[in-house]
């Protein structure tokens, strides 16, 4: 019997490791020629708020949907500012009951536009 807790208690911490990234990643690639001050990514509840991208930078996010998560449907929408003023946004993708559907977005930002990719984990 003891033996059966001893697995029970190691697959039961192998499994809330597993699932704690629950959220959304996101990737944010500047193709503007110029720098942007900064952009923010929100899923309404919770946000990422990355500043100074360079020309052709690259940079990385996570918004996390264990903290503050509703039970409601929604989407993610971008700000970008560039001398506090916002140059470009948009609303992407969508949630369902607090939970994403994909797991990770890549934004293109362009000189008047921006492209956005929704990829899945396999």
């Amino acid at each position: 019997m003891n033996r059966l807790l001893k697995i029970c208690f190691f697959l039961s911490i192998l499994l809330f490791n597993s699932c704690s990234e629950f959220g959304t990643n996101i990737i944010i690639k500047n193709n503007t020629g110029k720098i942007i001050d900064s952009i923010i990514v929100s899923n309404g509840f919770n946000e990422v708020m990355l500043e100074n991208l360079k020309k052709n930078e690259e940079r990385k996010g996570f918004i996390d949907f264990k903290i503050n998560s509703p039970k409601h449907d929604g989407a993610y929408f971008t700000k970008i500012f560039t001398e506090n003023k916002i140059i470009n946004q948009k609303t992407f993708g969508y949630y369902s009951n607090g939970i994403p559907s994909g797991s990770t977005y890549y934004i293109q930002i362009l000189a008047d536009s921006l492209i956005v990719n929704e990829y899945f984990d396999k």
